[in-house]
């Protein structure tokens, strides 16, 4: 069989062409996926320095959370304790009255009356 050398060339060209066309895509592949990586890798970079930041700020808040708590459970036990000294002084003052009141209806009752009456 025999070629000429016009096909030859033809069929050698094309097979180049194609040889350096899928060349050209896989570099062009290539090179997407490479900046594809370095893009999420910024991505990442970012986004662990703003959960960073955002833990330190959660942090602090809970901090100043706590010492608000902290002073408010103080000033809450101090005006408890008042009040409970306040009241236990009021029921002693009530005690004081009601027994005054017991012994005032006592004297308007009387004396008890006996059974048996003298004649």
């Amino acid at each position: 069989m025999f070629v000429s050398a016009e096909v030859l060339t033809t069929v050698i060209a094309a097979v180049s062409l194609c040889v350096t066309f899928v060349g050209t895509m896989l570099g062009a592949g290539g090179w997407l996926v490479h900046r594809m990586d370095a893009k999420i890798d910024a991505v990442d970079d970012k986004l662990s320095a703003r959960i960073d930041g955002n833990g330190q700020e959660i942090a602090a808040v809970r901090s100043d959370l706590s010492t608000e708590i902290a002073a408010v459970r103080s000033d809450l036990s101090t005006e408890i304790a008042a009040m409970r000294s306040d009241l236990r002084a009021e029921i002693a003052g009530l005690r004081g009255e009601v027994t005054e009141v017991k012994i005032a209806v006592a004297r308007i009752e009387g004396p008890r009356p006996h059974f048996v009456t003298s004649r």
